[in-house]
């Protein structure tokens, strides 16, 4: 069998990651690698993580992040914005807010994690207060951040900040957009809102 180096690993376990169902197979596969002497990159972290929050095992995910703070790849972008998904999957919300907190760069995609979060959690009026923020720093938003604050105010009844964020995507001209088109009519046809979900269609 072949030696294998840092990235052949990394895209082994990846690739178990983002098949579906092989999140074990992919911490399995980080185990081995670790033991092999080949030391792990920021990539390897991110998709280990990501495996630990598809598992919701958090105590894992912490595990391995303590790795990553003695590699000195803690404050990789990628590793914390990994960090703050796997909390949050794993319903730990103070937990990934404190990961985002700490984050000395913030992008959109660290950003669409803590806000689909949120959502996710039931926890809507934290996920529109840093829409704001997103807002005010000048990032801009995207499909999926239109479709986690649709999903929001669904999940709390809230039609009036469903209409903002409707008025709001219409703007930014996503309202063609696949994943933007299913939110809207499910927090339409949620809040009962059936004439609007029907022109949503």
């Amino acid at each position: 069998m072949p030696e294998h180096n840092v990235m052949s690993w990394t895209a082994i376990i990846t690739g178990y990651v983002q098949s579906g169902g092989h999140d074990k197979e992919a911490v399995e596969l980080f185990r081995e690698m670790f033991l092999g002497h080949v030391t792990p990159n920021h990539f390897t972290f991110s998709s280990v993580l990501k495996a630990c929050g598809n598992l919701s095992d958090p105590y894992m995910g912490e595990q391995v992040y303590t790795l990553a703070v003695k590699m000195g790849l803690a404050l990789v972008n990628c590793v914390g914005n990994s960090l703050i998904s796997m909390y949050a999957r794993s319903g730990r919300m103070e937990d990934a807010r404190k990961a985002f907190d700490i984050l000395f760069e913030k992008n959109l995609v660290s950003y669409n994690a803590i806000v689909d979060g949120y959502t996710k959690n039931l926890k809507s009026e934290e996920a529109f207060e840093l829409f704001h923020q997103i807002e005010d720093t000048g990032i801009g938003v995207n499909a999926f951040t239109y479709a986690s604050l649709l999903s929001g105010a669904a999940s709390i009844g809230a039609i009036g900040k469903g209409e903002q964020t409707h008025a709001r995507l219409l703007k930014a001209g996503l309202d063609s957009n696949q994943c933007i088109c299913n939110a809207l009519i499910s927090m339409y046809s949620r809040c009962g809102d059936i004439v609007r979900r029907l022109s949503s269609f």
